[in-house]
């Protein structure tokens, strides 16, 4: 009987075994890691897309809103950056109309005007060519009117006291003393230099430092006429626009923000108006009521 229980034992081993040889792949056996093959602290996983990028809500500028009567496709490329900023009616010769335009403050270009319309219920001008440098001896050649950001511009219905219109400057008070425009240009002129004034006689000097801005010296008054050192130095001073011009065109504020237009006709009812500002193209650039 043992030699049969040998032989059933020998036989379930074989049996075993042949189960374990034929199942192998199918047993998974408990692996430890070994240190190099620790798990390691990951990032999280990245994206092939990159992160939003932030930006401000964008600042889109509104459409003007045209003023009564007007449509937006009536509006001027240029609207309200040149204003209308008053009007002066007047039924009197001897008190001229006026209108002033101006440019806004952060204007970053120049607009040219010259051939842009005033219309009025009465009538309208169309805003000529003036001379922005105007030379001494009046040779200078009107161009276009480029305004600046706070430029001026004053219109009168009374005639150029020569003809021309022009950006002043800080010497065009002594063209007054030819001259008699109206309204009167601004006496704004720089002082005469005292420079070798000091070795003139006390009543000369008085006399040259009494006289107000853009005044000219009398060459017939008693102090320059029997005072021989005093009347070489007022000819050599050249005291009047052209030796202003000569001494301070190159300054840098020798031009003034300020052009003066003159239409020799009064377009403006002397009560009340509507006043429209007109680029070249007819469009409506600003208007103005009264």
């Amino acid at each position: 009987m043992n030699k049969y229980l040998g032989i059933i034992l020998l036989v379930a081993a074989m049996a075993m075994v042949f189960y374990v040889v034929n199942n192998f792949s199918k047993f998974k056996f408990l692996e430890f890691p070994s240190p190099a093959s620790a798990p390691q602290k990951t990032s999280a996983p990245s994206s092939n897309l990159s992160s939003p990028e932030i930006r401000e809500p964008s600042k889109t500028s509104t459409p003007p809103v045209p003023p009564q009567g007007f449509k937006l496709e009536e509006l001027s490329p240029y609207y309200k950056k040149v204003r209308i900023s008053s009007i002066s009616a007047s039924a009197y010769y001897n008190h001229p109309s006026q209108i002033s335009l101006n440019t806004t403050y952060d204007l970053n270009e120049k607009i040219n005007i010259s051939g842009w319309r005033v219309k009025s219920n009465r009538g309208d001008f169309i805003i000529p060519k003036a001379i922005e440098v105007y030379d001494p001896f009046g040779f200078s050649e009107p161009n276009d009117i480029n305004l600046d950001k706070a430029q001026r511009v004053y219109i009168y219905s009374s005639y150029s006291a020569f003809g021309r219109n022009f950006r002043l400057n800080k010497c065009v008070g002594y063209l007054e003393n030819t001259y008699d425009f109206n309204p009167p240009l601004p006496r704004n002129c720089p002082r005469i230099s005292r420079s070798g004034m000091y070795q003139l006689k006390g009543t000369c000097q008085n006399y040259l430092m009494s006289l107000s801005s853009c005044e000219a010296p009398d060459p017939n008054n008693t102090i320059v006429a029997w005072d021989e050192k005093c009347r070489q130095f007022v000819e050599q001073m050249n005291i009047n626009y052209k030796g202003c011009f000569d001494s301070h065109r190159m300054d840098p504020d020798f031009l003034s923000n300020e052009w003066r237009i003159w239409m020799g006709t009064n377009i403006f009812d002397p009560y009340h108006d509507r006043v429209l500002l007109l680029d070249k193209n007819g469009l409506l650039v600003d208007v103005y009521i009264y």
